[in-house]
């Protein structure tokens, strides 16, 4: 929806989740968000894995169908097999390939936000395994390049894994925007990251000028491109750094790519506020299979020696 229909649907600006059938439905950015921590949680970042993890999902999405006697578990939920309108580029990438796409060798010259969207798993893998920000950024920039080979495709969910990495790890929102920077150009420095850069560097000013949060975000862009996505998710953070619920709503509040926007901003303020403050803000309870989400971060970090600070996980 545009701005201009959200606004005619629920008013000046639509501030609280919107329920359906007494729950709060999620996206397909959620289901490929899943995925990734149950396949982190089963084998590490092992590419076959959470590959054909994403194959049965996206055949699932393509076709609907029922389930056979050897589907994962995470499957026996209709709320992950369910058509919710994927994208056309991880859809493409996924069906129309045997094997996934890789930072050497790009399946496609994409650099949508389907890639970013999906990881943020990674670093509280990382942070579990007691792995590096280093290896956070480089097993997610590896797993967003399954679908998406253009550098800004995969560098950005880096560069998140990277942030929220170093947040877990204690870090400030800004200095974690900073040191990402730096850990992507010790990833990456044979590429040209300036188009990510000269972005994050725009929402950060955005940010601290008088624009209004929908001015300063349609500033940015709609969200549709992984570098967009990622500077109008700092954007929100950065406005609204004490409070996960006006951070999202301005994240969600756009046109443009909403749930993707939505879901990193959630990722980034999850990950700040804590556990505690999320299910103080949300009524947790209502959000679609609540258990199945509960019970795949449980694995993502069980008999690990470490959850990430400020988290409850199991």
């Amino acid at each position: 929806m545009s701005l201009d229909g959200i606004h005619a649907r629920y008013g000046d600006i639509l501030e609280s989740p919107v329920e359906h059938n007494g729950i709060y439905p999620f996206s397909d950015d959620t289901q490929m968000t899943i995925l990734t921590a149950i396949g982190l949680s089963e084998t590490g970042p092992m590419d076959d894995n959470i590959w054909a993890l994403y194959r049965r999902w996206a055949e699932f999405q393509r076709r609907g169908g029922k389930l056979s006697d050897g589907d994962h578990w995470v499957f026996s939920y209709s709320s992950m097999r369910d058509h919710r309108a994927p994208g056309n580029t991880c859809m493409t990438a996924i069906l129309g390939n045997r094997t996934a796409g890789t930072i050497e060798h790009p399946i496609n010259d994409s650099k949508g936000c389907g890639g970013i969207m999906r990881v943020s798993s990674v670093p509280i893998w990382a942070v579990a395994e007691d792995r590096g920000s280093l290896e956070s950024a480089m097993t997610a920039a590896r797993i967003a390049a399954y679908t998406h080979g253009h550098p800004m495709g995969y560098v950005t969910a880096g560069f998140l894994s990277s942030m929220l990495f170093h947040i877990f790890e204690g870090a400030a929102l800004r200095e974690s925007i900073r040191i990402a920077r730096e850990d992507c150009e010790q990833c990456f420095g044979d590429l040209d990251l300036s188009e990510m850069t000269d972005i994050i560097g725009k929402a950060e000013s955005l940010a601290d000028s008088e624009a209004s949060d929908q001015d300063g975000m349609a500033e940015i862009g709609e969200g549709w491109v992984a570098e967009e996505t990622l500077a109008m998710a700092l954007f929100s953070c950065l406005r609204h750094p004490d409070s996960i619920r006006d951070a999202i709503v301005c994240a969600v509040n756009v046109t443009g790519d909403s749930d993707s926007i939505g879901a990193v901003t959630g990722n980034i303020m999850g990950a700040l506020l804590g556990s505690d403050v999320l299910m103080r803000e949300f009524d947790v309870g209502k959000l679609e299979d609540e258990a199945m989400i509960r019970r795949a971060s449980e694995l993502l970090c069980a008999d690990k020696r470490r959850v990430p600070n400020g988290w409850n996980i199991i």
